[in-house]
């Protein structure tokens, strides 16, 4: 009798929270009004009890998936922080076969079709074109109302960066350059609205090819849709790709431009993608 007893607590110990309360009710009321508990039902109601503390005092059942997504936020930051160091080491890797580069991209011939899509993806890093997806993810998906205003930092935060870098390094545009113009002469200089006294600079596109502000906005778009919508990264990280291959393609940057432009959204996308989307 004691044997199955003791067996029948122990299953009785791994009930829920809330069995265990009704559990206690049973016990008190089943003794009565004479303080009299059996052996039996002593035994019980304190192995009930001591399964409650025991878990009162270990959250770690309750806390397990906070655990889970701490660290899948942190591999995502790390990912994205490993993605903008390679995208700068690639752009200082390319540098010295900018110019020859890009005269090989604007002469090459490339299929219509192909063509075509590279130039259509335009929409994707152009300011209007984001700011229409931007609207339909509103208009479509109450669900991540929560984090539109993430996204549309991710996007626009990431080319309003690449516009600082823009009036602080001043480089000559690839359609604007001489055909004896090496890489070094394609660079201005620091800040040359400041440093030639004249802020017409500062609006001068001509002289803001360093770095592609369009390719930054794509690969920001990218990182943000492809957090919110997982299962169509592959279909944004495509985009984001076409969008820098058009920038090349309209000969408006330089190779080494287009890969700066990606790290700094990448980094920007580390900063504000750190921590899972809200639900």
């Amino acid at each position: 009798m004691l044997f199955s007893l003791d067996t029948q607590s122990d299953s009785l110990c791994r009930c829920q929270p809330g069995n265990t309360r009704t559990l206690d009710r049973f016990l008190t009321t089943w003794s009565g009004p004479t303080n009299f508990t059996p052996a039996w039902a002593s035994t019980l109601s304190g192995a009930v009890n001591g399964r409650r503390e025991s878990t009162d005092r270990n959250p770690a059942s309750t806390s397990q998936k906070d655990s889970v997504d701490q660290v899948s936020s942190l591999s995502r930051a790390q990912r994205y922080l490993a993605m903008s160091a390679g995208c700068f080491i690639l752009a200082v890797a390319v540098l010295p076969w900018d110019i020859v580069a890009s005269r090989w991209w604007t002469s090459a011939s490339l299929p219509g079709d192909v063509a075509k899509f590279i130039t259509l993806s335009e929409v994707f890093a152009h300011g209007f074109g984001v700011a229409v997806l931007l609207i339909a993810v509103w208009l479509l998906d109450h669900r991540q109302r929560k984090n539109w205003f993430r996204l549309v930092c991710s996007a626009y935060g990431s080319g309003l960066a690449t516009h600082l870098f823009k009036i602080s390094i001043g480089r000559t545009r690839p359609n604007e350059i001489k055909l004896d113009t090496d890489v070094a002469g394609t660079f201005v200089g620091w800040i040359p609205a400041w440093t030639e006294r004249d802020w017409s600079h500062l609006f001068d596109r001509s002289i803001q090819s360093f770095p592609s502000g369009h390719t930054a906005t794509a690969v920001g778009l990218a990182i943000g849709l492809a957090c919110l919508y997982p299962r169509g990264r592959w279909l944004f990280t495509l985009l984001a790709i076409a969008a820098g291959l058009q920038r090349l393609q309209a000969d408006a940057h330089f190779p080494s431009d287009v890969l700066a432009a990606s790290g700094i959204a990448c980094l920007v996308g580390a900063i504000l993608w750190k921590n899972e989307p809200s639900k």
